[in-house]
């Protein structure tokens, strides 16, 4: 839910290509998201053999619910480092996983999300 709220209308292959979680691991989410109405399946038109994946309302609703108390742990968890540390943690974890073969995908989705990552953990 979490990787849909921030790129709708995703094949479960860009997940995988762009989380390095294996496809078996993705499709078990997949398929547990879709039957507790959390994301729904919709054929893609210009590839009929691709579902691409959304958010549901239903889904939305409890990834709102959710994502305070992950940010709230997160702030606890940096509460430690300074604001100069956490931005060397953030170049560090941009730097890795601009490493990793095989994360791929649409280069403005992937800038915009770490600035909204880098903007949470440094400011």
């Amino acid at each position: 839910m979490l990787f849909l709220s921030f790129r709708d209308g995703v094949a479960v292959q860009e997940m995988c290509d762009l989380t390095g979680h294996s496809k078996t691991n993705v499709s078990r989410a997949v398929n547990a998201l879709n039957k507790n109405g959390m994301i729904t399946r919709d054929v893609d038109p210009g590839d009929n053999r691709r579902q691409l994946l959304y958010l549901t309302d239903l889904g939305r609703r409890a990834y709102s619910a959710f994502i305070p108390e992950l940010m709230a742990r997160e702030a606890s968890m940096l509460a430690p480092l300074s604001k100069a540390e956490r931005r060397q943690y953030m170049s560090l974890l941009t730097k890795i996983a601009g490493g990793v073969p095989g994360w791929t995908g649409k280069s403005d989705d992937l800038d915009a999300s770490a600035r909204r990552m880098r903007h949470r953990f440094v400011d």
